[in-house]
């Protein structure tokens, strides 16, 4: 199949000219070349032809904090459904977190996640293995044949380690392995029991609230522990305006951190909870103030924040139904992540799209130590077409993701995924229902 991409405009975080408008001409499931005029192209027979207009092409998406539930969870999500959702959200690498069940703490666990992944994935899937053994907090798990046998890094993502010494155990083991440790970091003694931010809304609601310094707290700990060792950490989700004060400082002293933000922390507040039914508006850190949105946002603009990653948390109708008190934390984040973004934060102006997608491609592949491709000739499909004026309705039929625990259901977000490029395949998204060609 051969296929001509007309005069569109290209964000490349890996390549040396960031941005620029070209015509593509794809065969044989690479780029065959590329042109600063679709003219070049007008004597070739093509199987399609895709107008550029109003549309932008960058890499694949890559999401470093996603929860795919399997094996163990797989009513919530699997492989094959939380793969198609990143998908159908631009992603084309994403990672599998440990907190399923049995946990991925073992060779075990983790070559069966790895059979799961080669026999149902629509894109690439990396393994994330426990810190500890069970998630408990109390026993380090074998590093080194876990990364071995193919983990790209360890959390206990959902919950922080509360042993500060064995924290810093992990960190001189994941130094010695020279492998990412990704931080979830919450002083459980300071949680008080909270389901949403301490703040306004928790006092106006009767719940208990989640204070800043649960988070701030442990953030300050691991970069004292990562200071004294060497190690390299990644803070996930950050939510409050002073750990990304705590970063930005840590980064001066030539500390090895880097960070993420999600794209709920960027874009939404506490405000939009309404009542003790809004539990798809309950995650892990919570929705805090608009002085912490700006704050981050501001973050992620300075490079203090390097990466936006969704934390994808699918839970079914049936939990979160139970309400704020008792429904789990979190929410779905991988088919809507950049139509949020580019409705609420690049259509307004605030940020650059450019800034968006390294935050989405290049930052997250340098973290992980993944391989990644420029758009150039003769380079493998894996790249995306996103549609700036489409607008989409959120209905629960939008979703591939076997959860819709998201909090704009029923709502319209500006900007959509066409086409995703990747792995010898095309797959369009126009329609409801996609469609997949091979080259």
């Amino acid at each position: 199949m051969r296929v001509l991409i007309k005069n569109i405009t290209i964000l490349d975080p890996f390549s040396s000219r960031k941005k620029k408008k070209a015509s593509l001409l794809l065969e044989n499931g690479r780029i065959e070349s590329i042109s600063d005029t679709s003219k070049e192209f007008r004597s070739f027979k093509v199987d399609c032809v895709i107008d550029g207009k109003d549309r932008v092409l960058f890499p694949g998406l890559i999401d470093l904090h996603t929860h795919l539930r399997d094996p163990g969870f797989e009513y919530k999500e699997d492989i094959a459904s939380g793969s198609l959702a990143a998908l159908h959200g631009g992603y084309t690498t994403i990672t599998s977190f440990p907190n399923t069940n049995p946990v991925l703490d073992s060779l075990e666990t983790l070559n069966l996640l790895q059979e799961k992944i080669n026999q149902n994935a629509f894109v690439r899937v990396l393994p994330v293995a426990a810190v500890t053994k069970g998630l408990k907090g109390k026993e380090l798990t074998d590093f080194e044949a876990l990364k071995n046998a193919g983990a790209v890094a360890f959390t206990d993502d959902g919950k922080g380690i509360q042993d500060p010494l064995l924290m810093q155990q992990a960190m001189l083991r994941s130094k010695k392995l020279t492998i990412p440790l990704l931080l979830h970091t919450e002083d459980e003694s300071l949680t008080e029991g909270g389901v949403i931010h301490k703040g306004n809304k928790a006092l106006e609601l009767g719940v208990p609230g989640i204070p800043y310094e649960a988070e701030d707290a442990m953030t300050a700990r691991d970069i004292i522990l990562a200071k004294k060792t060497g190690a390299r950490v990644h803070f996930c989700h950050v939510s409050t305006r002073f750990s990304a004060k705590l970063i930005q400082l840590a980064k001066k002293e030539g500390i090895p951190v880097t960070a993420e933000v999600s794209p709920h922390h960027l874009c939404f507040t506490e405000d939009m909870i309404e009542s003790l039914l809004d539990a798809d508006k309950k995650m892990n850190p919570p929705l805090r103030t608009q002085k912490d949105t700006e704050a981050l946002l501001k973050a992620l603009k300075k490079g203090i924040i390097d990466v936006i990653a969704t934390d994808h948390a699918p839970h079914s109708r049936e939990e979160k139904k139970k309400g704020l008190l008792a429904a789990p934390f979190g929410i779905t984040g991988l088919e809507t992540a950049l139509p949020l973004i580019y409705t609420s934060l690049i259509r307004t102006k605030k940020i650059s799209f450019f800034k968006i997608i390294e935050a989405l491609t290049k930052k997250p592949a340098d973290i992980l130590g993944v391989n990644y491709y420029p758009i150039r000739e003769k380079m493998p499909l894996n790249f995306v077409i996103f549609n700036r004026i489409k607008k989409t309705t959120l209905t629960p039929e939008f979703f591939y993701s076997k959860s819709i625990n998201f909090p704009l259901i029923g709502k319209e977000i500006k900007g959509k995924i066409e086409y995703v490029f990747f792995n010898n395949k095309m797959t369009d998204f126009r329609q409801n229902q996609y469609r997949t060609t091979v080259f």
